[in-house]
């Protein structure tokens, strides 16, 4: 029995990682739409090669905050000093539709169990 090393990682806790996986601070936005404290968000990295580049995720943030960092992650991360998302979905229409559906779910039911990690 082996042991499989993780196909992506975030650039929080270590450099950013090599081709495929996105470079963090190469992206362009595709789309935002900020639902109550959520933010939902198609991103396309050019020098990521899965789905053309482009991921839909859900952040715990604005769209400001996440610009201050200067660098998006697509992946998770346990760095309590950077923003990383909540949630990734497919990057399709159904990707998008459930990103939304995701967000506006825990805008109704999180107000008070789920802090912003700065507070």
């Amino acid at each position: 029995m082996g042991i499989c090393a993780p196909v992506s990682r975030s650039s929080f806790s270590s450099p950013p990682p090599a081709l495929p996986n996105p470079d963090p601070r190469n992206f362009k936005f595709v789309s935002s739409l900020q639902i109550g404290q959520f933010l939902v968000i198609e991103i396309e990295y050019p020098d990521c090669t899965n789905y053309e580049g482009r991921k839909v995720m859900v952040f715990h943030s604005t769209i400001q905050d996440l610009l201050r960092q200067g660098a998006i992650d697509p992946h998770f991360s346990d760095n309590a000093e950077k923003i990383s998302p909540l949630a990734r979905f497919e990057p399709t229409l159904r990707g998008r539709e459930w990103a939304m559906m995701f967000a506006e779910q825990l805008s109704k039911t999180s107000a008070s169990i789920l802090p912003r990690e700065s507070e």
